[in-house]
């Protein structure tokens, strides 16, 4: 999807009518006048400079636009948890969908993890000692 579409479309998202670009010969005063009333609540000046008016509401855009790529950032963040959440729930027990529970599962499995790698080190170095002793004591 080209960058005009999908900021249109964020921008329809959001119930935000995009703003049209000034120049000189798109819009007149009048209707310049009456689109920055409508669409963004600021006054017109009264020099009628177009310059400072153009800043303005490139001004809004810059806003508008950081405000919409912030929203999309968080729901990338959202959607890649949320995938990360569903791959670890199926990977502990199935088709689990609740969150808390995943969570809770993960950490029982972890525990349960780290207890029987405790347990096989200590039956390694166990083994290892026995190991040693059956080694020396055949050597003498």
């Amino acid at each position: 999807m080209d960058q005009e579409k999908k900021s249109e479309k964020l921008y329809q998202s959001a119930n935000l009518n995009p703003i049209p670009k000034c120049s000189d010969h798109s819009l007149e005063t009048a209707e310049t006048d009456s689109l920055l009333e409508l669409t963004l609540g600021i006054q017109p000046y009264n020099s009628g400079s177009k310059r400072r008016l153009q800043d303005d509401i490139d001004a809004n855009n810059a806003i508008v636009a950081r405000k919409i790529q912030k929203a999309d950032r968080e729901k990338l963040r959202r959607d890649k948890l949320n995938e990360h959440f569903q791959e670890l729930g199926y990977v502990l027990d199935g088709h689990k969908n609740d969150k808390a529970i995943i969570v809770t599962d993960a950490i029982r499995a972890l525990k349960d993890l780290t207890s029987e790698v405790s347990r096989l080190q200590s039956e390694h170095a166990a083994l290892h000692q026995e190991s040693n002793e059956e080694t020396s004591a055949g050597n003498n």
